[in-house]
């Protein structure tokens, strides 16, 4: 495939090939150790968010945990929990406004500090409660809350040993049941007590914070990112998602269940896709599950490759512009050389090399080649010299075997026409005779323009004409543009008297001859057609044979061959080798009419 592309188009390809491959493998490990550095790095980066938001939400607990725990081991809290009489009915923080009033003072003190939390509540088993708070409380929340599951887990939380500290996680608001808000919250509780005995417990401290503190603290970690808050024995309590949080909570519970069973660790991959990370709380009993797409997570990566592709497209462009530069200068010397080559004929027997007179090596090669053209120049011409006069001769000796019965036939014509007496035929038959005699006797170069040669044929046939009258037709038709083309002579009418001698022999009149004279291709064309016998297949493959053997070293001995009775044409084959090369056409063939004689030459 590639022997026909240009030399220069081979060297620039190859090493076009070449660069890029080294450049591909360069880049390939270059963007190995691009991919792995991104990757270490983003994982890292994702690790510290995790963490930074861990730590958020831990001391965030341990704040509300510290408040709680001042709260419930402060001696006024604790002195006025002992006294609460225990009057189940009612509630005694109602009952005595102004004690309400000196705690929620109290209780204001530890929560308006900064930022303060969304409710501080005081209670006892006996239904005694007082909070203060930056939402509605109501009273009839405040009964169901009591009444509720979660006021039962806490209090029988505390009822176990070494139970020091309960962790609520989020759940709707049951203390404000107006139906103007729908928040839900979490909580740290505390029991109120004598710390430093552990005794005299009489009530609890529950610090409530909203869960939108948590939306906050899990909002800036990314949209990309879902979160869950696991118990210690595996409940999910809190889930943030991102945002297609539809298609990930299917693999979110897949991977809960995974770190309910201890079987998630940092980094796993076990969810094709997916990047996990979890932290452990230190001051609460909850962790915290992270995951990101890893598709996200290589946002950088992509955009790696972004430059990658397009500083491969640059280098690919820049070494194909320097290769075809660099290609060009180092191969114009042999372009040169090839394009001077060229140039050299029989009228320019030379080489010539200009503007590198420099260059040691062309001036030697250019020096060396005319030497050898020189010679070679010199035995050409010998050559032509020989073989034109030899192809002259060979030329005028073809011409003048033409057989000349043709003017025996005419002389009878005469003779039997003039017997007969005041027939303007006579004077018509000689005037065309000698015109063809004319035409014939005259050898010049051996050429003749195609107007002559057809009218030459013409004549012919006219005479022929007089002498069959209705029993022969001819037809004549020929391109005028072709009339000053010079072709060998006798090429037309030897092959209109063959149709007499040879098709017409065994054929009934009418007998037909149909002349055309065209340009194809380049070439002019004469085709001669009559409705005789046609040819014989043992002529034909006579003639194929000859012309297969013939040569212009046995064009001698092929004349010497020849009889007379097969001089047409074979003869006129000869003459067309001779002055045309190879680049003539000389065929025969048959078709449903009879026999056909195509000839044919270059145009000059």
């Amino acid at each position: 495939m590639l022997k026909k592309v240009k030399f220069q188009s081979k060297m620039i390809f190859f090493h076009i090939v070449i660069v890029l491959f080294v450049s591909a493998a360069l880049m390939g490990i270059f963007y190995r150790y691009v991919v792995d550095a991104i990757t270490e790095r983003t994982n890292d980066d994702f690790e510290v968010i995790a963490t930074s938001v861990a730590d958020r939400l831990d001391n965030h607990l341990y704040n509300m945990d510290k408040t709680a725990l001042q709260i419930a081991a402060n001696p006024n809290i604790v002195s006025v929990f002992q006294k609460v009489d225990q009057e189940p009915d009612s509630n005694f923080f109602i009952r005595e406004p102004l004690i309400a009033s000196e705690v929620i003072k109290l209780l204001n003190s530890y929560n308006f500090k900064k930022d303060g939390y969304a409710r501080i509540c005081l209670y006892n088993d006996d239904q005694d409660f007082v909070c203060t708070a930056t939402t509605v409380t109501t009273a009839t929340g405040t009964e169901a809350y009591f009444s509720g599951e979660e006021y039962a887990k806490i209090r029988d939380f505390f009822r176990q040993e070494d139970s020091f500290v309960c962790f609520v996680p989020p759940q709707n608001d049951v203390l404000n049941d107006t139906g103007l808000s729908e928040k839900m919250y979490f909580s740290v509780v505390r029991q109120i007590k004598d710390y430093s005995s552990n005794s005299l417990k009489c009530g609890y401290v529950e610090v409530q914070e909203f869960a939108e503190r948590l939306d906050e603290m899990f909002y800036g970690i990314g949209k990309d990112i879902n979160s869950v808050i696991l118990t210690d024995e595996g409940e999910a309590v809190y889930r943030s998602f991102g945002s297609e949080s539809g298609r990930t909570e299917s693999r979110l519970e897949a991977m809960i269940q995974m770190a309910s069973e201890g079987r998630l660790t940092d980094g796993d991959k076990s969810v094709p896709g997916r990047y996990v990370c979890s932290r452990k709380l230190r001051n609460a009993p909850f962790t915290i599950l992270f995951e990101k797409p890893e598709n996200v997570l290589m946002e950088p990566l992509a955009q790696f490759n972004r430059l990658m592709i397009l500083g491969m497209l640059l280098i690919l462009i820049t070494a194909i512009v320097t290769e075809i530069l660099i290609v060009r200068k180092l191969s114009k010397p042999l372009t040169e050389l090839n394009r001077s080559i060229k140039t050299i004929s029989l009228e320019h027997f030379r080489m010539d090399v200009a503007g590198y007179e420099s260059s040691d090596e062309l001036v030697q090669i250019k020096n060396a080649f005319n030497a050898v053209l020189s010679r070679m120049k010199e035995s050409v011409e010998q050559q032509y010299a020989a073989e034109t006069n030899e192809l002259k001769s060979h030329l005028f000796a073809l011409q003048s075997q033409m057989n000349p019965h043709f003017l025996y036939n005419i002389l009878a014509i005469i003779s039997m026409e003039s017997q007969a007496d005041g027939n303007k035929k006579v004077e018509n038959i000689c005037s065309r005779l000698c015109k063809m005699l004319r035409f014939t006797s005259s050898m010049e170069d051996g050429f003749c323009t195609m107007e002559r040669e057809a009218e030459n044929a013409v004549n012919y046939m006219e005479l022929m004409k007089e002498r069959y009258e209705d029993l022969f037709e001819y037809e004549v038709h020929m391109d005028q543009a072709l009339s000053a083309v010079r072709i060998p002579k006798l090429m037309i009418q030897p092959v209109c008297e063959n149709c007499f001698k040879h098709s017409f022999k065994n054929t009934e009149p009418v007998w037909k001859i149909r002349l055309l004279v065209y340009a194809e291709d380049g070439k002019w064309f004469i085709k001669v057609h009559d409705n005789g016998t046609g040819f014989a297949e043992e002529y034909l493959e006579e003639f194929g044979r000859m012309k297969e053997n013939l040569t212009f070293k046995n064009v001698r001995e092929s004349l010497e061959q020849i009889s007379i009775g097969g001089l047409c044409i074979p003869n006129i084959y000869m003459r067309l080798m001779i002055c045309y090369d190879r680049n003539f056409e000389c065929r025969l063939y048959n078709d449903e009419e009879g026999a056909v004689v195509l000839l044919g030459g270059e145009l000059e």
